[in-house]
């Protein structure tokens, strides 16, 4: 039994080969934990390569949101990531895809499986890690507004080609998806002016003053009254027939007298004394001495009460005619007293036009004297023939359906509702509440632009209907300053009081909001205005002096214009600009590189392919600026 004990002592004494043995049992355990940073290592490039997979998932399908569900959206995300990694030794899924409209965010959770080269000794063959992404789709409001040149130059085939332009540009600024954020485009057709349509023709230009119904036209006030006798005395008495019903200090025109003809043809003011007598004063109210007058025969002559001692022409309007003593007035179809009538046949260079418009007189609110047309006289109102009925009386101020801008000219006619520039603020955006917008005035009252301005709208239909044939025209001179105006305008929000809700612009400093305008031309800006009529043109206009730039160095409508784009971009509205076929130098182009924000966003175009191609970068650069914002 002893030597059983002695053997266990001298067994667990005995060291030889004990490092073998430990190293053998501990070598795998070595092996793994170093084989462990490796397999960590090589986990952490996979899961990073996953996550980057699945953050790029989660910012395209972000917009995709409030068209899919979240289990497509999931299985799109689940596909995107394994393109992306292309590698089947990993194991990746997307497990659950959470999409909130109300913010724009669609978040994505997924897990990878890794396999492990070394710890898998140690049992452990593989190591799965969570993935978690979140996007937020572009938070940027966008109000972007086209000012497009629709004059002569373009041609049909022009204006063709900026249709097609600008049906590729309005898909990539304006999105279906209009929560969280909106896009939205204006549109501003430009040529001569700009037609801003008769929804807001008044609050940009103010009201026009329409003509006025006329009901009666005459110089004679009452019924002509026979005369009886008139006496030899100082002053001298009338005795009529029947009852006169004049009242002392009216007037009357005596004619026809037979014997005393030293009364005939005169005006007279009127003392009455009895219902059939009364005694006559000069217009100036001194008695009328007779005792060397001539006998009047009895029962001859009249006795005619005027409306005025000079028995000037009145005319009766059925309301307030709105005229004031001074000012000017014309006349269309008026029956019988044709002569009033302007006439618009005959239009001459002569410095001597003297078509028929009358100084007036005002009565009261529904009458009016026409100035130096005495009834009475042959030569003037008594050659007119009666009136019988009709006829329409305008006033011929700015701000009047006609203007008479020049007197040897036939007056201007106000356009529905085009408008030019304004000659107080019209560099800068103050509303036409204060500074109204100038009425446009033409010969013919036309005003060249059919095209009406479209406010900001998300209705790409509604936008489209600009694309169609037969849209867009092209017609009249280059008025740019107003198409570059107006493009402002759509944006500016002190213009908001114009347009219905969808259509008012957000506030400069409105939160995750951005402000663009796009310009484009294809020639000179050579149309400026003066209070509405055509400036700088003396065969057509009188001299006035259209306002001009004050900021920069160009002059004319360019230096309108540059002065436009200046104070754009001080409130921080984005300008691009669109050149097209103008070459590579003279004035346009200079104007058009001022104008744009930075050189990248002044385009020139100098075929039909480069207006559509410029149209597409400006379209892909928006969207770009949008999401970067």
């Amino acid at each position: 039994m002893r030597g059983t004990f002695d053997l266990l002592k001298r067994f667990r004494a005995d060291e030889r080969g004990a490092f073998a043995v430990i190293f053998g049992l501990l070598a795998i355990v070595l092996v793994a934990m170093a084989g462990a940073a490796v397999d960590y290592t090589g986990m952490e490039t996979a899961r990073a390569k996953a996550q980057i997979a699945l953050d790029s998932a989660a910012l395209g399908l972000a917009p995709k949101i409030y068209a899919q569900t979240e289990e497509q959206l999931r299985k799109s995300a689940e596909d995107l990531v394994k393109e992306r990694l292309n590698d089947s030794t990993l194991t990746v899924s997307v497990d659950s895809a959470d999409a909130t409209t109300a913010t724009g965010t669609l978040k994505l959770e997924g897990k990878i499986t890794v396999p492990m080269a070394f710890v898998q000794l140690i049992g452990i063959p593989t190591m799965t890690t969570k993935l978690t992404s979140e996007a937020t789709r572009g938070s940027i409001n966008l109000e972007v507004s086209v000012a497009l040149d629709t004059t002569g130059s373009m041609g049909s085939t022009g204006i063709s080609t900026l249709q097609t332009a600008l049906s590729t540009l309005i898909p990539l600024v304006v999105k279906d998806q209009q929560v969280p954020t909106y896009s939205k485009m204006a549109l501003v057709p430009y040529s001569t002016a700009v037609n801003v349509g008769a929804d807001y023709a008044v609050g940009a230009r103010g009201p026009v003053v329409p003509p006025k119904t006329i009901t009666a036209i005459d110089w004679k006030n009452g019924v002509v009254r026979n005369i009886k006798s008139i006496s030899k005395t100082n002053p001298a008495v009338v005795t009529t027939t029947a009852n006169h019903g004049y009242i002392t200090g009216e007037f009357v025109y005596i004619a026809g007298v037979g014997g005393m003809n030293q009364v005939n043809s005169k005006k007279y003011k009127v003392v009455v004394l009895t219902n059939t007598t009364f005694s006559l004063q000069t217009v100036a109210g001194v008695g009328v001495n007779a005792t060397g007058y001539s006998t009047a025969s009895n029962n001859t002559g009249t006795s005619q009460r005027c409306y005025l001692a000079t028995c000037d022409i009145v005319v009766t309007t059925s309301d307030d005619h709105g005229l004031v003593t001074g000012q000017t007035a014309m006349f269309t179809g008026v029956n019988g007293m044709t002569q009033l009538n302007f006439d618009f046949t005959t239009k001459t260079s002569s410095a001597t036009y003297n078509k028929p418009w009358f100084v007036v007189t005002r009565l009261t609110n529904n009458m009016f004297a026409l100035d130096g047309t005495d009834g009475t006289d042959s030569s003037k109102g008594g050659g007119y023939g009666a009136y019988t009925s009709g006829g329409l009386s305008y006033c011929v101020l700015y701000g009047c359906t006609y203007y008479r801008y020049r007197t040897d000219r036939p007056p201007y006619k106000a356009t529905a509702s085009c408008v030019t520039e304004r000659m107080t603020n019209s560099f800068n955006d103050v509303a036409p509440s204060n500074t109204l917008l100038s009425i446009n005035y033409t010969s013919d009252g036309v005003c060249g632009i059919n095209e009406k301005m479209l406010p900001l709208t998300s209705d790409k239909a509604e936008l489209q209907k600009y694309t169609a044939s037969g849209a867009l025209k092209a017609s009249g001179n280059t008025a740019g300053q107003i198409g570059t105006a107006w493009a402002w305008y759509l944006v500016a929000p002190t213009f908001g009081e114009l347009f219905a809700t969808p259509g008012k612009p957000a506030t400069y400093d409105a939160p995750n909001t951005l402000k663009i305008v796009i310009i484009m031309t294809d020639g000179a800006y050579n149309q400026e205005y003066c209070r509405g009529v055509v400036a700088g043109n003396t065969a057509t206009s009188a001299t006035c002096s259209a306002p001009d730039g004050t900021t920069g160095t160009m002059t004319g409508p360019f230096g309108q214009a540059e002065d436009l784009c200046y104070n754009m971009k001080q409130k921080g509205v984005v300008i691009y600009t669109v050149g097209f076929n103008l070459g590579t130098s003279g004035n346009e182009v200079d104007l058009l590189k001022k104008c744009a924000s930075d050189p990248d966003k002044a385009k020139l175009a100098n075929d039909n392919a480069g207006l559509v191609k410029a149209f597409r970068e400006i379209g892909e650069n928006i969207s770009d600026l949008r999401l970067s914002q």
